[in-house]
This record gives C-alpha cells, structure tokens and sequence, in this order.
C-alpha cells in the first residue's frame, strides 16, 4: 500500500449536517486512529456560507497537516471511507453531509490526469478552504502558481462572496495525545 517515503500532506475537512463539530471531531480523530496517517496540525474551527446552488445550512471546516507514506490516490480512496463511515451518501456531491474530506496538497505533487486532481483543482478559489490552510501553512507555497497560501487567501477575501469566520467560541477539546493550542484556535498534535 505504501509507494513513497513519507510526506507532508494537508487536508480539508467540512460538515454542513447534524452536529457539525462532533462530526468534524470525529473525521480527526479517525484520521489520527489510522496507523498510517500522523496529523500534526489542525487549523482552528471555522464557520462559512454555502456556496453553490441551492439553498444549505452552513458548514464548519478546518485544514489538518498529516504525514504518511501513502500515495495520493490511496490517501483519497481512504478518505472516502471515512466518509462513509460517518455517514456521507457516494453520490452526495454538491449536497448536504455529514463529512467532508478533500486531499488539498500533497507534497509538492502536482497531478492533473488522475484522482485525486493535485492541488484540490478549486483550492485557490475558496475562501473556506484557504483560510484554516492560511492559519496553519501561511507561508507554504502553492506548486502550480508558486503563489503562498496566505496571499492567495488574502487575494480571495478581497472580492465580494460568502461569509467566512473563525469560530473562536468552537475548540477541538479531544483526548489523546497531548495539544498545545496556538492563539487562532489552531492545534498541534505531539504523539506520547
């Protein structure tokens, strides 16, 4: 299962159904559980808009940094069972859910021919997803545009669209492995 020495990757994580925060809670805590998979960092809790058509409640998302050998499209296709597993329909795109996971960056790989599409192909037009990545890899570069994540968020927040915050009343409060929790909500994650 392993095709590669082990790499820094960051996810997105979202859940506009139910109760968003345990279900967020949840996906990290099932990120952490998996033996291959070592987060490190997780952004602090931030709230936003839909965006789409229709008409949906609002989502809680986040960005975790993790390390693992697995190769994206196995990272992917793990994240889909988590998915899954908390309760997301197969065919769900575009529509309300529990848990959302989506394979941000991966390394430094850009990949335009195969699953997962790397970067996330509308990493650089959502504000929801650049800002929890902003918070915990600001000065990371993006490996298509070269541009960091800070400035793309800032770029994004400047035109007019949904709204965006950092719910300081949220926190992650789990158990486990011990956390020192940085001044925007954002996590670190040591293992014992």
């Amino acid at each position: 299962m392993s095709d590669c020495k082990p790499v820094q990757v960051y996810l997105g994580l979202g859940s506009n159904l139910g109760s968003r925060l345990d279900h967020l809670k949840a996906g990290l805590a099932a990120l952490e559980a998996h033996p291959r998979l070592r987060p490190d960092l997780i952004s602090g809790i931030w709230e936003s808009e839909y965006v789409g058509a229709g008409n949906q409640d609002p989502y809680l998302n986040a960005a975790v940094r993790l390390e693992t050998d697995l190769t994206p499209a196995v990272l992917l296709s793990i994240c889909k069972g988590l998915e899954a597993e908390a309760g997301r329909l197969p065919d769900s795109h575009l529509q309300p859910r529990t848990l959302d996971l989506d394979v941000l960056l991966h390394a430094g790989t850009v990949q335009t021919d195969c699953e997962p599409l790397l970067p996330h192909p509308r990493l650089g037009e959502r504000a929801f997803v650049l800002g929890p990545l902003a918070e915990i890899a600001g000065d990371l570069r993006l490996p298509d545009s070269g541009e960091t994540v800070s400035a793309a968020y800032a770029k994004i927040r400047r035109k007019p669209g949904a709204w965006l915050r950092l719910r300081q009343d949220l926190s992650w409060a789990l158990r486990g492995a011990a956390r020192e929790v940085g001044e925007r909500g954002s996590v670190a994650i040591h293992r014992r």
